[in-house]
């Protein structure tokens, strides 16, 4: 039997602990380790020990989104599924999907969803994320689809753009630009359907 490797990561320990006892259950299923942020994940990560990154969309040190950027620069192979933490948001279901997750759970997902949702990003019989979405939402730029994840960081446009490597002014001209495409007009209503999908309305029908 292929054993798969998970490590799971959720703001709050106790739920941590109960999904490694999940999971432990199972044959198939083995955790290589637990963790309340992104932080502690790093160096299974680094290692190449992790297959399936099981782990909650707000996380105590960064976004779900962040986390997977940082995953998908440092290993292309190992999968990720993510479970909701609040209400449906499409914006976050877009963006995971663009970066390169393999499943977003709802937060009314059962355990047999969960662990069915593990072994089929791993052995690739699950749908590509990619395929799913695809006109669903109007269409962000890669670049774009950057500073959207930087504005959700909380980093300020200087910080964006050093990242980036292009100037402010151009990162202001693609925020404007995402704005107008997803029909917000603050960072604060971008937070707002980020998180529990408010506004989203018809951009993801």
């Amino acid at each position: 039997m292929r054993t798969t490797r998970v490590f799971i990561i959720h703001p709050q320990r106790l739920v941590c602990v109960a999904l490694r006892d999940l999971m432990e259950k199972f044959g198939d299923l083995m955790v290589v380790g637990v963790s309340c942020d992104f932080a502690g994940a790093q160096a299974a990560l680094a290692d190449g020990t992790i297959d399936v990154f099981l782990m909650a969309d707000r996380l105590e040190d960064c976004t779900g989104v962040s986390a997977l950027k940082r995953i998908r620069q440092g290993n292309l192979h190992t999968k990720v599924v993510f479970y909701r933490l609040g209400g449906i948001s499409p914006l976050f279901d877009y963006m995971a999907a663009r970066y390169g997750a393999g499943a977003v759970l709802p937060p009314s997902c059962g355990y047999s969803e969960l662990v069915a949702a593990v072994r089929g990003v791993y052995e690739g019989t699950l749908e590509p994320m990619q395929s799913r979405m695809v006109g669903r939402a109007r269409k962000l730029s890669v670049r774009e689809m950057d500073v959207l994840a930087g504005i959700l960081e909380g980093k300020t446009l200087g910080e964006t753009a050093e990242e980036l490597g292009i100037s402010d002014k151009t990162v202001s001209t693609y925020k404007n630009r995402l704005f107008h495409k997803l029909g917000v007009k603050s960072a604060v209503e971008l937070v707002g359907m980020y998180n529990c999908g408010n506004g989203v309305g018809s951009l993801f029908q």
